[in-house]
């Protein structure tokens, strides 16, 4: 009539035994366990009287059954692995999958946690061991890249200039330090700049540059003069420099 998960791991059948029913409910006391193993006893609980001829109990199954969630699987967190339902949990043993993490490969703790060594796909495995039998789920795991993002290098900027930070466009979502969301920045002020991006997958990185003013050029054409009519003056700036702007439009440094 029915069969039936019970909180002691055990499988229970209900029998129609020629719709008057039947004392006993059968009991598979291994179920995990290969055929030949598994301890079917056809007449193995009594109900004291009473019969049972279609079903049993209807209650959601998988509350007698250890499975488990994970969250966090970005690249560099930690990601946090929970037991839905510990009832009757004698011991647990992990396997995350990332032999490259060497001895933190494994837990013994019901709810661990685990550093991934590189993004890819990782197929973890709780093995649950009850009073009665023995139980064993497994999970792929997903563990994405996270955004390389790049500010360049701390930068100065001379007065009345402006500089444009552009980390790219290939990110799912920006964040600057004062809140926009554009993929670019244009920066006239000296300060501290940051942003904050992520992909499609969630997952974020950030990067910082430091703008500050650039000390303009010190130039001197010496004091003001006075010249006799028919008199001339050579005027010269320092040397060195990229380039030179007369009044009269000459680039010479004289």
């Amino acid at each position: 009539g029915a069969l039936q998960l019970a909180p002691d791991h055990r499988i229970y059948i209900s029998k129609n035994d020629n719709l008057v029913g039947d004392a006993y409910l059968g009991v598979i006391n291994f179920p995990n366990e290969p055929r030949s193993d598994c301890n079917y006893i056809e007449d193995g609980f009594y109900l004291k009287g009473r019969k049972c001829i279609w079903g049993l109990p209807n209650f959601l199954q998988n509350y007698f059954i250890a499975d488990f969630t994970y969250d966090n699987v970005c690249l560099g967190d930690t990601t946090f692995f929970r037991i839905g339902n510990t009832n009757s949990i004698v011991s647990v043993e992990w396997n995350f999958g990332d032999p490259a993490s060497g001895n933190q490969n494994t837990s013994t703790l019901l709810n661990p946690w685990h550093i991934y060594s590189a993004p890819g796909n990782y197929q973890v495995t709780l093995s649950v061991e009850y009073p009665y039998n023995d139980y064993e789920v497994s999970h792929e795991v997903l563990v994405y890249a996270v955004p390389e993002v790049d500010l360049g290098s701390d930068t100065a900027i001379c007065n009345e200039q402006s500089f444009l930070l552009s980390p790219g466009n290939n990110f799912a979502t920006y964040l600057w330090q004062d809140g926009s969301q554009e993929p670019e920045y244009l920066v006239s002020e000296t300060g501290l700049y940051w942003v904050e991006v992520s992909n499609e997958f969630g997952c974020t990185s950030r990067d910082s540059i430091m703008v500050s003013l650039a000390p303009g050029p010190e130039v001197s054409l010496g004091a003001d003069s006075t010249l006799c009519e028919g008199d001339t003056v050579v005027m010269c700036a320092e040397g060195g420099y990229l380039q030179y702007l007369w009044q009269d439009g000459s680039s010479d440094s004289c």
